[in-house]
């Protein structure tokens, strides 16, 4: 027996050795089908050829069988690798092959579909348990915990001026112009980000989410620390430096950690792990709005401001944790592949083949994501689409987008802007409003209550007939009269100025934070302010904390039953209904002042309403190709409001003698009405442009249905799962 005729029966007895295996394995796959209905699938399995098959057919007619470890489709097999030029019988190892579900369209770059994609489309896909990637591990878990904090810590800090407004105008007592400063701190963090999330996410993809939230995240961190210097220093510049640094990080976090979610989590997951973050920064949002007026009145407003510093810190630490929590995570994807490398080696081994030469390559993570492999003419295909996104998408738009786009700017600048001066608004509305103006003091100018008021000659407010005004502040919410005019010359140590002259002393002159006025001179107007603000940032996070509820439940339900346009409508007019009631707090004069809770709960709900049907309704007005830009556009919108809302609110209220009832509410039901006639316009286009924001639909079938991805469209699995050697 020549040597060439032992290696070809060698060959044939590892062949017929393997095709025992594969029947050993269609039996179990028949009875693996016969029990469970619901997986039906006509899946075909591995054929093996010695030159010519065991009926006596050729490579061209071989027989198929069932494999339910795989789920290739393929109308016909497809050889790895062919057999020897030099004669002899060779056996070749076929793809698993298997006919596809119904043909759905496909995209220009899907002409040749070749490639498979893993774990995208059940019906299509092997089993996930054939490589483990991140979306398997648990760690997506502690990386969801992870995104969740820096989120609260970005949120907790951006929403520290709006807590404190009261206390920064005391402690900024030296401007004439506080509300316009202080609502340009909130237009500087939104000015660069009008253009700043069409160019975030390519720094993320370019440098990966961990390195650019560590990146970022220090930006917070510098920004907290130079707004809080500002503060210190009473510095208007070095409080709007430290704003404007603050913004440049802040949104490219989010896209960071958008970005981080997204690659550990699957999509029948995703939306959950982004509720998640959303919900707990507002939750930190409401902490700020509770924790900082009382750190300021036990501490004082400069540490109120500090204090803000330790989420970002925080921040900083975790972004240095992600990096092990990204090692730990390729480790173990890493581990498992060179384990399924060993065992399908030795299975190899098992049945008579020599392993030796067989390579194995497994895809990574980023194969999860992008397996399908293009040819060069795809691959200049899809850069050239990427090209002309940036500008031709834009030209490509339908009505319903910009829209969308419209009402994000409309309804965004109702929500966030009211929170900038919620605090300030509720205390002249409800919680320390002006006394009456007949109650003067029986002496206009000298000191109210404190150490500069013996208790031998007090002043006491008093109205035309000289009889007592109510002096119960707990009750009856109005602020205690202060002096017309003062004129100190006496310092004491614990002052911080020399003298105190004023002609005409007004509310916003008096700082608290200053030992002349909350221990000497206004010690009753003070104590009154302390105890508004703590109650103030109580009621001012029912908004945030009714949106915390509410964003998740109604997320769901639009997933369900549709009706965004609808939505958008009624959370229009809602905002209506709201703001007039804030507006106009006493209509019957008979009656005491309207409480804010049951409009601030109003908020809540058209805020909540807002966030979760914008962003739902974005990828239903465009391509597929074109949703990055698109949501891009409308958070630069949503950016623009924020920008410029707050500045027209400041204008407002210095025009109204430093007044926000009624005309700045003015604004904001100006604003709503104005959602109404763009949300009736938005589902007048929408009913043209085939009804999709309305329509009553599963989110995920229409996903599966809309969506022709090449992810779908598998003709052959990927040689990495598989040896490439001719036996």
């Amino acid at each position: 027996m020549t040597s060439n005729q032992g290696k070809r029966l060698s060959t044939s007895s590892a062949a017929s050795q393997l095709i025992g295996v594969v029947e050993s394995i269609n039996k179990n796959a028949s009875d693996y089908r016969d029990s469970d209905s619901d997986n039906d699938l006509p899946i075909k399995s591995m054929a093996v050829d010695s030159g010519r098959n065991s009926d006596g057919g050729t490579d061209d007619d071989n027989s198929y069988i069932n494999n339910p470890l795989f789920a290739v489709p393929s109308s016909a097999p497809r050889t790895l690798r062919g057999g020897r030029k030099n004669g002899g019988t060779s056996t070749t190892i076929s793809y698993p092959a298997r006919p596809l579900p119904a043909e759905r369209p496909r995209t220009p770059l899907q002409k040749t579909p070749s490639v498979m994609s893993f774990g995208r489309d059940p019906r299509t896909a092997p089993p996930r348990s054939v490589l483990l990637t991140r979306r398997d591990l648990q760690l997506r878990y502690l990386v969801l915990a992870i995104g969740c904090l820096l989120y609260a810590g970005s949120f907790y800090s951006y929403d520290i001026p709006s807590a404190l407004h009261e206390q920064l105008r005391e402690r900024m007592t030296a401007s004439n112009n506080f509300e316009t400063y202080f609502n340009l701190l909130y237009t500087v963090y939104s000015v660069p980000n009008v253009l700043l999330p069409l160019l975030g996410g390519y720094f993320v993809d370019r440098v990966g989410p961990v390195y650019c939230i560590y990146m970022f995240s220090l930006l917070l961190l510098v920004g907290q620390s130079t707004f809080s210097l500002g503060t210190y220093l009473r510095s208007w510049a070095f409080m709007i430096c430290g704003r404007t640094i603050y913004g440049l990080g802040a949104e490219s976090l989010a896209v960071g950690i958008s970005s981080l979610v997204a690659t550990w989590f699957d999509k029948p997951e995703l939306a959950m792990a982004f509720a998640m973050t959303l919900s707990v920064g507002h939750v930190a949002s409401i902490l700020v709005d509770v924790l900082s007026p009382r750190v300021a009145s036990a501490q004082g407003t400069v540490w109120a401001v500090v204090v803000g510093m330790v989420p970002n810190l925080m921040n900083v630490i975790l972004s240095l944790v992600l990096f092990y929590v990204e090692e730990a995570g390729e480790r173990k994807c890493r581990g498992n592949e060179e384990s399924l490398r060993d065992l399908t080696t030795s299975l190899m081994s098992d049945v008579g083949g020599d392993s030796n030469g067989v390579t194995f390559n497994f895809p990574t993570d980023d194969d999860d994501d992008d397996s399908d492999v293009l040819d060069d003419e795809q691959d200049a295909e899809d850069d050239n689409y990427s090209k002309r996104s940036w500008v031709s998408d834009m030209r490509t738009f339908g009505p319903v987008l910009w829209l969308i786009c419209i009402q994000g700017f409309l309804l965004y600048g109702i929500a966030f802007p009211f929170n900038n001066i919620a605090s300030g608004l509720l205390l002249e509305r409800n919680y320390l409003r002006d006394p009456d103006p007949g109650c003067t003091l029986r002496y206009p100018d000298q000191c109210t209550s404190g150490t500069e008021v013996s208790d031998s000659s007090p002043n006491p407010s008093v109205d035309a007939s000289g009889a007592l005004c109510p002096p119960s502040f707990a009750e009856s919410g109005i602020a205690p009269v202060l002096p017309s005019s003062l004129n100190f010359t006496y310092t004491s140590e614990d002052w911080l100025f020399p003298s105190y002259v004023y002609d005409d002393l007004k509310r916003s002159d008096v700082d608290c934070d200053d030992p002349f006025f909350s221990e000497a001179c206004a010690k009753d107007f003070c104590d009154a302010q302390a105890a508004a603000t703590k109650k103030t940032g109580r009621i001012m996070s029912i908004p945030y904390l009714i949106s915390v509820v509410l964003m998740p439940i109604f997320g769901i339900a639009i997933d369900r039953i549709g009706c965004r346009g609808l939505l958008f409508l009624a959370s229009s007019l809602l905002f209506i209904c709201v703001h007039l009631t804030l507006a106009y707090p006493d209509m019957d004069p008979e009656a005491h002042v309207t409480p804010p809770t049951i409009p601030l709960i109003g908020q809540g709900i058209a805020y909540a309403m807002v966030a979760s049907v914008l962003w739902a309704s974005i990828p239903l007005s465009v391509g597929p190709k074109q949703t990055g830009t698109a949501y891009g556009i409308a958070v630069s919108f949503m950016n623009t409001a924020l920008a410029i809302v707050p500045l027209i609110v400041a204008k407002i209220y210095n025009a109204n003698d430093e007044q926000y009832l009624p005309a700045v509410e003015g604004l904001f039901v100006s604003l709503a009405f104005l959602g109404i006639i763009s949300a009736l316009a938005l589902n007048v286009a929408d009913h043209y442009n085939g009804g999709k924001l309305n329509a009553l639909q599963d989110l995920q079938t229409f996903w599966r249905n809309r969506r022709p991805s090449e992810e779908y469209y598998i003709d052959e699995p990927p040689p990495s799962l598989y040896p490439t050697e001719t036996i």
